[in-house]
């Protein structure tokens, strides 16, 4: 799915596969076109670059035990991982021109964000577990 911004307002969040692994970044100079091991797959989705009204940040954490980048809206950070900053801001509620972010689990491939619930679908795919959505972005 191609996605494009719709004003300066948006950044774009670049989704990165490795065999084993997924990685999601706003930033196109962390790793371009390949780098780490990663394959460039395309922009995820979109999310604002600065807080809007109704608006969260999206945070980007990190497991290296399990070498598992996590992404939420929670200000908690969970056992194990590090906190690694703000993709940008995005919506806990759908509103009128977002789409959600499905979020997957699996144990030896880490988390997986999509926002065509048909990549996976809604149940256990590819061995990883539907875990629900994480947020709404910019469609």
């Amino acid at each position: 799915r191609t996605v494009y911004p719709l004003d300066a307002t948006q950044v774009p969040i670049y989704r990165y596969a490795s065999s084993n692994r997924h990685f999601y970044t706003a930033s196109w100079s962390e790793l371009g076109l390949s780098g780490a091991g990663f394959t460039y797959e395309g922009p995820a989705s979109y999310l604002y670059n600065y807080a809007k009204t109704g608006t969260v940040p999206f945070y980007r954490e990190y497991n290296s035990s399990s070498n598992d980048h996590f992404y939420t809206t929670s200000n908690t950070i969970p056992v194990g991982y590090g906190y690694e900053g703000t993709l940008g801001y995005v919506y806990t509620t759908q509103v009128t021109g977002t789409i959600p972010l499905y979020r997957y689990f699996k144990t030896s491939g880490g988390h997986f964000y999509t926002t065509d619930i048909n990549e996976l679908g809604g149940g256990n795919n590819q061995g990883y577990t539907y875990d629900g959505i994480a947020c709404y972005v910019v469609k």
